[in-house]
């Protein structure tokens, strides 16, 4: 079923394990895995709704099996923390992939997963000015035990705090998190932008000016006007 590259005879071969040894937890991963891979495409054939929700709790029903009888599945736990987010039930998610990295901190996979999610309900937050919710959410992107490199894997929630700190007036802080983003992509010329007009608000005419020329020599028009 591992090997296999039809889902049909994936999910036959994990049914015929399940059937086997029904104490066999990897079969329901890979089954549950299957089903997931198949709502997948469903969704870009454009199939109903209800084919796709139907798929989805197939998976949750295979890895709730496998979590009751392996409650420690890293794998398990993924594939519903995955099912959760398709069925949009974003907290269920974030508890099974939270749950993960206190079982192996070092499981960039459901790192990954945890700061999608919280950002794109940080996103929600902000959208409907809820901006001290939001700065809430976000906090649990920015772990303390979160490696230096995942910077660049943590743009977009920079990026998104810094927003919500200009909006509150809390404008060093916004510098810092474009800071933050700059270091690990140098040529983003929104950040650089935005970083700009944060240094004139803060009457930092000096840094403004490099940061408008930087962006405007990565072709950014709007920059480049501003040093007009």
């Amino acid at each position: 079923a591992i090997q296999s590259r039809s889902l049909p005879e994936k999910i036959n071969l994990a049914s015929r394990a399940i059937a086997a040894d029904d104490l066999y937890v990897d079969s329901y991963i890979i089954r549950g895995q299957t089903y997931l891979r198949i709502a997948s495409l469903a969704f870009v054939k454009k199939s109903s709704r209800s084919e796709l929700n139907a798929y989805v709790e197939q998976a949750i029903a295979d890895f709730d099996r496998a979590l009751r009888l392996d409650p420690s599945s890293t794998w398990a736990l993924l594939g519903r923390g995955d099912a959760f987010t398709w069925q949009k039930k974003l907290e269920q998610a974030a508890g099974d992939y939270e749950r993960i990295l206190s079982l192996d901190p070092l499981f960039d996979v459901a790192r990954q997963r945890l700061i999608a999610l919280y950002t794109t309900i940080a996103k929600k937050q902000t959208a409907t000015r809820q901006w001290r919710q939001a700065l809430a959410t976000l906090d649990r992107v920015f772990r303390p035990d979160t490696p230096q490199s995942w910077v660049a894997q943590e743009k977009e929630a920079y990026l998104l705090r810094s927003r919500i700190y200009t909006e509150l007036g809390e404008l060093e802080r916004a510098v810092d998190d474009l800071t933050g983003v700059i270091r690990v992509d140098p040529s983003n010329r929104q950040a650089l932008l935005q970083r700009a007009k944060l240094y004139r608000r803060l009457l930092q005419g000096r840094q403004a000016k490099d940061d408008f020329e930087r962006a405007c020599g990565f072709g950014l028009e709007e920059a480049c006007a501003e040093l007009h």
